[in-house]
């Protein structure tokens, strides 16, 4: 069922999404292809906005700060996970992997590649600092126009 709570939140985490992507594409080195990058983290973070807010913002302002941190966090973690997969798909057309099973392994083996990229100090801010003002944000929005 739509509430303001979950479009605020919808909102607010897409925007972050849109934040946490191109302060990601100045930290990335020069072979990662970014074509789709910030489209693919718009939909996830909208997506997980949208269904992680159904119960999780409607009690005191410490609750939806770590609410808000923690769906920021798990948009980074899907969508880090998402282009990992990407990335061992590609890896397969070209007939690196013996086998299905050392392909899904690689894709862990990637998203440890990936962790330069996303453990930088612009990036745990943006999505600590976003994450924490969004959870407030959707808290303050449920209070002030939810049931």
């Amino acid at each position: 069922m739509p509430t303001v709570g979950k479009l605020a939140s919808l909102l607010v985490f897409t925007a972050l999404a849109l934040w946490v992507s191109e302060t990601m594409k100045v930290t990335m080195p020069e072979g990662r292809p970014v074509k789709y990058f910030t489209i693919v983290n718009l939909l996830v973070a909208a997506y997980l906005g949208w269904t992680m807010a159904k119960n999780r913002f409607h009690d005191a302002y410490s609750v939806s700060l770590g609410s808000g941190i923690t769906i920021a966090f798990c948009i980074t973690v899907v969508s880090t996970f998402f282009f990992a997969f990407a990335e061992m798909i590609k890896f397969s057309m070209r007939g690196r992997y013996d086998g299905p099973v050392e392909a899904v392994v690689n894709v862990f083996q990637i998203c440890v590649d990936w962790l330069p990229i996303v453990l930088t100090p612009p990036v745990i801010g943006a999505v600590l600092v976003g994450g924490g003002l969004g959870g407030l944000f959707i808290e303050w929005v449920n209070r002030r126009f939810g049931e």
